[in-house]
């Protein structure tokens, strides 16, 4: 939801969303879409996010240091160690 909010979503109610059909038909796949047919498009399980355009956008994301920032995931990549056979072993049966 954070993240949702972010980028300039905001939870309403239902009742605040469209009555276009074509817009429901995106939720038909959702696994709560019996919920919001019973309802009369009305009421449901997931939450209703708007987006306005004409809201000025948000804020930028504050920059960290590069001190505090990750290393790449590819610095982070450690070889396996491996076991080396003993190449004397066949020599010491006896």
């Amino acid at each position: 939801m954070k993240m949702n909010s972010d980028l300039g979503f905001k939870p309403v109610t239902f009742s605040e969303l469209t009555d276009d059909k074509e817009f429901w038909k995106g939720c038909q796949t959702c696994k709560n879409f019996d919920i919001l047919q019973r309802n009369d498009y009305k009421m449901c399980l997931c939450t209703g996010l708007l987006y306005d355009p004409t809201q000025e956008e948000p804020p930028a994301k504050k920059q960290v240091s590069p001190a505090v920032q990750r290393k790449p995931f590819a610095g982070k990549i450690v070889k396996p160690i491996a076991k080396k056979r003993n190449s004397n072993r066949k020599n010491k049966i006896k």
